[in-house]
């Protein structure tokens, strides 16, 4: 899930100088706001999930990682 989530932020939201990994901090390399909204529709599409405004925090979008977690914790068991 986690390569999905880089291609999507590659291919989609940001424009990195460099590579990125799980572990990248998203903010550092221009994730914003705005950015974080486009992010949450590209999730959602890719895998049918819905993710709560409240969740739209740092904490859960800081890297690659986290936003897979919680994309994980959204999906029906």
């Amino acid at each position: 899930m986690e390569d999905d989530i880089l291609r999507i932020l590659r291919d989609d939201i940001l424009d990195p100088d460099g590579p990125i990994t799980a572990d990248t901090d998203l903010f550092d390399i221009g994730l914003d706001s705005m950015a974080i909204m486009q992010l949450q529709l590209a999730l959602e599409d890719a895998f049918s999930v819905a993710i709560d405004p409240a969740d739209l925090s740092r904490e859960n979008f800081r890297t690659a990682s986290m936003i897979a977690a919680l994309v994980r914790s959204k999906q029906a068991p």
